[in-house]
């Protein structure tokens, strides 16, 4: 290191990374390692339920790829594990037996799943039985995605927020999903028991099946293998994969056993700083004024100040976080914001409409809203976000605060410049004008490649959007280019549109031959071939090789390349001969199973091509 000051970082995950960032804008002098003990770059954590579903391809999760890693001179060690600190003698051991030296050290360990005593996880040797998985980490997403494919019903239990979005991944890969609770309702750490309920409505018209007040107590092990859950009311379910979700517990070990000052987490001060001196630690492994936080807004607000820290910065202390996100659980917009339960002492404000999936619950206390919950519609977060963190007294507009918000006047303009605008990487107003200002910015992703602001769930970008506007005024343009259909016919959607129409062409081939490359591929294929449906509904030309499988054979095809069909009964009403005959196609074909769907569809499954 050549008398260069040398940071060390256990922990490649996202807190771990953000203090970097925070320590290279401050110093680039600092020799930096990261110690990551998955084999992968930083990635997001928060699309692991989009990856899983197939939403999201691995290489979109990745938020600092090795390029990145090399440009700033930062040796990291992937699939390396620091197995011990020595704080006297200032090193650190590796799972390799090599040891490093280091002046300053953050600690950002992360979490680890909880797994309860739960009997027939694990096998006699202590393994745990296949088809039996915890969904923390890309591993794990990966694993599920595999075994995904040979599996039909699957056990989550666990409805918290993981769990739900687990359910949600694998529901969309195809399988019968059912969640397992032990609370009387969902996400309850968040969501009082009518949003909870709502959650758990909304969920069952998606096909998810929700069981709450359920204590599993065995899974069910036949030759080695998953069979299903019994649960503590005596109740068996079948399941041929089950994914454990019940909460995290902080990874303290290695502080611990270094003498570090460690509780329910490892304990830090205001300024992120441990019982050593020259030891900070940041994220899930923390516990700051005993709290443990768990969703990545105050991660990335302990990462800010640590990275100041570390760098002899300390004109900034962390004080704590309201706990305050806006996600979507499940593709359901939900938000909730500090003491979003309400308690003794407290106040509440109610909009309840059932029948269109919407809640909103605002909790009042000493004439200062504390907390919030939005279920449905998350208009107004930003104003009760900011309303919640500068205790402003809202005793005069609780009567429209809901039903004809006077917050809704808080333009970007009169919002404080420390408003957190991403509140997945913690980015505020402030930092995006900055940006916007020193680099010249016009454009959303200029904005998002400098903060690290919408790279994540992208609702923020909006309000990005706005700030360009405020900060940019008339030179500011929305940037929403449609990009060309695909490289083999490089133009836009309406553009080919209006070609086909003009010059009659009526087959997929004459449309590549005129306006395209000649080939075209598995993307612009079976698109062309859904542009003359919409155009010439059953007038053109049918080319098989343009057509997607399932348009083929009319029936969704399934992992295991069998299909899944849905007959069509029309209004949902059906005659006992119409009954009949689906009953005798299936026995005519074999289909092993027949289902009622959650929408109320018949769903025959298995049938072969």
């Amino acid at each position: 290191m050549m008398g260069r000051e040398h940071l060390i970082v256990i922990g490649n995950g996202m807190a771990g990374v953000a203090t970097v960032e925070h320590v290279l804008r401050r110093r680039q002098d600092m020799a930096i390692t990261i110690f990551g003990a998955e084999p992968y770059p930083n990635y997001n954590r928060i699309l692991l339920s989009s990856f899983l579903g197939g939403e999201n391809e691995m290489e979109e999760l990745i938020l600092h790829p090795l390029k990145w890693y090399e440009e700033n001179h930062i040796q990291l060690y992937k699939g390396v594990t620091v197995r011990s600190i020595n704080p006297e003698k200032k090193t650190v051991t590796t799972d390799r037996g090599e040891v490093f030296a280091f002046d300053k050290l953050l600690i950002a360990t992360g979490s680890s799943p909880f797994i309860p005593p739960i009997q027939g996880i694990y096998d006699s040797g202590g393994k745990r039985y296949p088809g039996i998985f915890t969904f923390r980490e890309l591993k794990d997403a990966i694993l599920m995605k595999e075994w995904a494919v040979k599996s039909r019903k699957v056990m989550v239990i666990g409805g918290g927020l993981l769990g739900i979005e687990a359910a949600y991944g694998l529901m969309k890969q195809g399988l019968e999903v059912t969640i397992a609770h032990l609370m009387d309702y969902l996400m309850e750490a968040y969501l009082d028991p009518q949003s909870g309920e709502l959650l758990k409505r909304e969920l069952t018209k998606l096909g998810i099946q929700v069981l709450t007040g359920h204590c599993a107590e065995e899974i069910i092990i036949e030759n080695g293998k998953v069979k299903g859950v019994y649960f503590s009311n005596g109740e068996p379910y079948e399941a041929d994969m089950v994914v454990i979700a019940t909460g995290i517990k902080p990874n303290t070990g290695i502080a611990e056993e270094a003498g570090l000052k460690v509780n329910r987490g490892i304990g830090v001060n205001d300024f992120m700083e441990t019982s050593h001196p020259d030891i900070y630690a940041v994220g899930e492994c923390t516990e700051h004024r005993g709290r443990l936080y768990g969703i990545v807004a105050p991660l990335m607000e302990q990462a800010e100040v640590a990275g100041r820290v570390i760098t002899g910065d300390y004109s900034k202390t962390y004080e704590g976080s309201i706990v305050a996100t806006k996600l979507k659980v499940a593709g359901i917009p939900l938000a909730f914001i500090g003491n979003s339960k309400g308690g003794p002492g407290c106040e509440e404000i109610i909009y309840s409409d059932a029948g269109s999936g919407i809640y909103k619950r605002l909790n009042i206390s000493g004439g200062r809203l504390v907390g919030a919950i939005l279920f449905g519609d998350l208009e107004g977060y930003t104003a009760y976000l900011t309303m919640t963190k500068t205790m402003e007294d809202i005793s005069l507009k609780r009567s429209t605060l809901l039903l004809s918000p006077q917050h809704e006047v808080m333009t970007i303009a009169s919002m404080p410049d420390d408003t957190t605008i991403c509140g997945c990487k913690g980015v505020s107003k402030g930092e995006i004008i900055k940006a916007i200002v020193e680099g010249n910015f016009t454009s959303l992703k200029e904005v998002s490649e400098k903060t690290g602001a919408c790279t994540s769930c992208k609702g923020c970008a909006p309000l990005i959007d706005q700030i360009l506007q405020d900060v940019l005024g008339g030179e500011y343009k929305k940037q929403d280019i449609e990009p060309p259909l695909c490289d083999c016919i490089p133009l836009k959607w309406e553009e080919i549109r209006r070609e086909v129409i003009g010059k009659g062409l009526r087959s997929v081939s004459s449309i590549l031959s005129t306006l395209g490359n000649g080939k075209g591929c598995d993307t612009c294929r079976p698109a062309l071939n859904y542009m003359l449906t919409e155009i010439y509904l059953g007038d053109f030309e049918r080319e098989e090789d343009a057509m997607l499988i399932n348009d083929r054979y009319h029936a969704n095809i399934q992992k295991d390349g069998t299909f899944s069909v849905v007959p069509r009964i029309y209004g949902g009403v059906i005659t006992p001969a119409e009954l009949k005959n689906i009953a005798f196609v299936a026995e005519k074909h074999s289909v092993p199973m027949i289902k009622l769907t959650g929408g109320q569809r018949i769903d025959l499954l298995g049938v072969p091509a």
